[in-house]
């Protein structure tokens, strides 16, 4: 199920950037703080952006829900940034599974 994500100059900056974003927002819910959704506009600015203008390539495997859910024409973009919005569902890793799932092909 797990498949790397080829090494590309995508993959080096911008997936490294959603697992730093998915970090902090953890740390700082263990820490009781809030930032009040500072990480989630840079998110938004940054990665959002990057997911709107990508291109998304047909999905072979029908079956697989998430896959779909992540990288569809509206989803790639909108999944991303609501579930991060939702106070305490934002802690889920939105912005890695979404960048992860844009750039492996199945």
């Amino acid at each position: 199920m797990f498949k790397p994500p080829p090494l590309t100059p995508e993959t080096i900056t911008i997936l490294p950037l959603a697992i730093a974003f998915d970090l902090a927002a953890v740390v700082l819910l263990l820490f009781g703080m809030d930032d009040w959704g500072i990480i989630d506009v840079l998110g938004t600015i940054f990665i959002g952006t990057w997911l709107f203008f990508r291109k998304g390539k047909p999905i072979k495997n029908k079956k697989d829900k998430i896959r779909q859910l992540f990288t569809s024409k509206q989803g790639r973009f909108l999944t991303p940034i609501l579930g991060e919005f939702i106070p305490y569902l934002g802690v889920l890793p939105f912005w890695t599974l979404s960048v992860y799932f844009n750039l492996t092909d199945e």
